[in-house]
């Protein structure tokens, strides 16, 4: 979450803290109100950037090159975007292709990211060269179906799941 402090006098610096307690500076305001708004709107709550004025041609879309942190010390960085499937409204992450990892998209929820930073392109894709996260493997249901015990089915033995009252 991006906060912002008065660093001096007439300078509002807007941040974060890591989760080791370093403070990240992400830009510095003349005004209190102009760091406000920075903060709102790097904390999702604003739909255009601060210095886009009423009527600009802002798409008022999230779209963004990031760092993202999740929960269980993982972390993506790419081009983050917004995505709603169902009703339910996403985090998309497009993970660049780079030598030795190839590139791939990942739906995120809200309560899987422990933090977001946002960064410039060339940043993301240093950091992806760097980490060089992979994809998920893809897991077909034929293969999962084999991997299962096979249980009775009253004499065929081709029935792989158990009935609702068997245990497993």
């Amino acid at each position: 979450m991006f906060v912002y402090v008065k660093s001096e006098s007439g300078l509002w610096t807007v941040g974060h803290y890591e989760p080791n307690g370093k403070w990240v500076a992400e830009s510095d305001h003349d005004s209190e109100e102009k760091a406000a708004a920075r903060v709102s709107y790097l904390n999702g709550a604003e739909k255009r950037r601060p210095e886009e004025k009423e009527g600009d041609a802002g798409s008022g879309r999230f779209d963004a090159w990031a760092i993202i942190d999740l929960f269980g010390h993982q972390r993506l960085a790419g081009r983050v975007t917004e995505q709603v499937i169902g009703g339910c409204s996403f985090v998309r992450v497009d993970v660049p292709e780079c030598p030795g990892s190839q590139g791939f998209t990942r739906l995120l929820g809200n309560g899987a990211i422990y933090s977001i930073t946002l960064v410039d392109e060339k940043t993301a894709r240093a950091f992806v060269a760097y980490c060089r996260p992979q994809p998920m493997d893809t897991w077909e249901a034929s293969q999962m179906l084999k991997q299962l015990p096979t249980v009775s089915d009253g004499g065929s033995g081709n029935d792989p799941l158990p009935d609702e009252d068997e245990a497993i």
